[in-house]
């Protein structure tokens, strides 16, 4: 998948993060994601790094890797960390269907800011153009049997 997008920056984390030593996330046809999921990191820190959730994920969860396929950070910056085809865990009994896209903050408390949600916006657009069947966009909390 081209992940060249225009006006933004976009870093490869793939092949770097933090994963179990024996299991792996199941595979899917790009024709199967039908949305992308909208979460939080529910963090407060200036930043958050893909490899501390991905530890987390991997460490305390017990799962393949880390459970999105994007993180976007306060500045903007888009960090690629699962192929669209992983089926990662994140939405609970939709992850078959859902591209997860984490936006690092707590936003029960604060707002996301104006680089993330341009660079969310340019990123699902993209997202949109290579995998047309990804028609919508939901929060995480809106997917059925997710808690």
């Amino acid at each position: 998948m081209n992940m060249t997008i225009p006006g933004a920056r976009v870093t490869d984390v793939r092949a770097s993060l933090p994963r179990h030593k024996t299991l792996r996330y199941g595979r899917r046809k790009p024709s199967d994601i039908r949305s992308a999921a909208i979460h939080h990191s529910a963090t407060v820190r200036v930043s958050g790094a893909p490899e501390a959730f991905a530890r987390y994920h991997v460490g305390t969860n017990g799962w393949p890797g880390i459970a999105y396929h994007f993180v976007i950070q306060k500045d903007g910056v888009i960090y690629w960390c699962n192929d669209p085809e992983a089926n990662s865990y994140h939405v609970g009994n939709s992850n078959r269907h859902a591209l997860g896209i984490c936006l690092v903050g707590d936003f029960r408390t604060l707002q996301p800011t104006a680089a993330q949600l341009d660079a969310a916006n340019k990123l699902i657009k993209h997202l949109q153009e290579q995998i047309p069947t990804m028609k919508q966009v939901l929060g995480n909390h809106e997917y059925p049997g997710y808690a």
